[in-house]
């Protein structure tokens, strides 16, 4: 998506939604990978957002090695001049107090903890590696419930995580618990 005028709030733009690698990965042939070369899903860029509170300079959480091309087709990004750019920072972290937050991005590598497993791509859980799946009782869905959250999103999901199709009931289920499934280009005004 292309950004157009100048808003004077808070705005936020997901320049990648996938987990590192993206979607698909040059080495992987899981079936999400096969469904992004098919163009049956959309391909995803490798996780990374960019924040602004007024438009004129933003952001960056987590650069991806996808920059160049999130920078490049997003005209808000661009440079200003011959070495200048519209950037503010770089940020490692978000806030860690979300309750009663208007926006949060959520990791969501993970439908499942053994959805490496399960699609033959690996043979660590979600857990051991440390990340929250998104579906059980103990996933992210579940803990973000009794929430007091206007938005939330997810981003980082890996190519073997089901939510990225459209029409699967892990779309369906993430969408009814009031979760956004983010995507690259995908822009977010408050």
């Amino acid at each position: 998506m292309q950004l157009r005028g100048v808003s004077q709030g808070f705005r936020a733009l997901i320049l990648g939604a996938a987990a590192g690698g993206g979607l698909p990965q040059w080495n992987y042939g899981c079936r999400d990978d096969l469904l992004a070369r098919q163009g049956e899903i959309a391909p995803q860029t490798q996780s990374s957002l960019a924040v602004t509170g007024g438009g004129r300079r933003w952001a960056i959480l987590d650069v991806s090695p996808d920059v160049r091309e999130q920078f490049t087709r997003t005209p808000a990004l661009h440079p200003t001049g011959q070495r200048e750019l519209p950037l503010s920072s770089v940020l490692v972290t978000l806030a860690d107090r979300i309750d009663g937050a208007d926006l949060v991005f959520f990791d969501g590598t993970l439908w499942q903890d053994d959805d490496m497993r399960l699609t033959g791509v690996g043979v660590k859980t979600g857990k051991r590696m440390g990340h929250m799946s998104m579906s059980g009782s103990d996933g992210s869905m579940a803990a973000f419930a009794p929430l007091d959250i206007d938005r939330k999103v997810y981003v980082h999901m890996n190519k073997t995580n089901p939510v990225f199709r459209p029409d699967g009931p892990e779309r369906a289920a993430a969408e009814a618990a009031g979760w956004t499934i983010g995507q690259d280009g995908m822009e977010i005004e408050l």
